[in-house]
């Protein structure tokens, strides 16, 4: 259950354990350059490795703090009609998009960069990539402890879940499902082709080729002419007026990854999708 007060004091908790990894990762790394034994420099690999893991799980308790701390929708009612973006997902998907931004480990400069990196998680960056469109909105998972981070969310009773979502869509600025497994997340995407124009629609594809294959076979009486899949990940899938899908990928760039990579990378792709829907308001 929420608490505001226990939110403050895992924030505060998390960001001191996130200082105290992070200085002692990065005292191990500046010692274990200098000349010594090999006894020694294990010993301060130590140090940096027991830093390296202590960093993360503070960024864990920071977003455990944030999920205290998020807002939560009373009532649809809240949510005028055109100013949201409605988020679908599968519910067990959730777990991963709250992972935050991450690199190799397995040299100085991606244990240096590891430290530098957002510490949003992926819900969170996805929500700021959609700003320009509104806010991002979600069904919150039935009788979940906390809210995830990122969307706002609002929970719906088993009974009237699907002429709930039904009518979201329809009020939605912009709608965008993850795509993943389960019957469920094919009922509303079918319901989005039936009453979501083209272009109010955004695949987001955080999935394996195997696992794209998968779901590309079970929409098949949806959506019979997905691309194949880019052999790189995440990326999106637009739509024409036809329903013509074409996947959007972010342009490539070499050198360090950006602090908030994923947020950029959508911001860049999703360009068309805003500036349809402002030649349409």
């Amino acid at each position: 259950m929420q608490s505001r007060v226990r939110g403050h004091v895992v924030r505060f908790a998390g960001w001191l354990v996130c200082v105290i990894g992070g200085f002692g990762g990065l005292v191990a790394y500046g010692v274990a350059q200098q000349p010594a034994s090999v006894p020694t420099k294990l010993l301060w690999v130590g140090v940096g490795m027991t830093g390296v893991a202590t960093f993360i799980g503070g960024r864990r308790l920071v977003v455990r703090a944030r999920r205290h701390l998020a807002d939560v929708l009373g009532s649809a009612d809240q949510l005028e009609s055109g100013s949201f973006v409605l988020y679908l997902r599968t519910f067990d998907d959730d777990a991963a998009r709250r992972a935050t931004q991450h690199t190799h480990l397995w040299d100085a400069g991606g244990l240096l960069r590891l430290f530098f990196l957002s510490g949003r998680t992926q819900e969170e960056q996805l929500a700021v990539a959609l700003r320009p469109a509104g806010a991002l909105v979600a069904v919150g998972r039935p009788g979940e402890d906390l809210p995830e981070v990122g969307a706002l969310r609002l929970y719906l009773p088993d009974d009237a879940w699907q002429t709930a979502v039904l009518d979201l869509m329809r009020r939605a600025r912009l709608v965008v499902l993850a795509v993943g497994g389960g019957q469920g997340l094919l009922w509303e995407l079918s319901r989005a082709v039936e009453h979501v124009a083209p272009h109010r629609l955004v695949l987001f594809v955080d999935l394996l080729p195997d696992g794209y294959a998968e779901f590309r076979a079970a929409a098949a009486g949806v959506l019979p002419q997905l691309p194949d899949h880019p052999l790189t990940s995440p990326f999106v899938i637009l739509f024409d007026t036809g329903w013509t899908p074409a996947v959007a990928l972010p342009a490539r760039r070499s050198g360090l990854e950006r602090r908030n990579q994923l947020a950029a990378d959508l911001t860049e792709v999703l360009g068309p999708v805003f500036h349809r829907l402002n030649a349409r308001d």
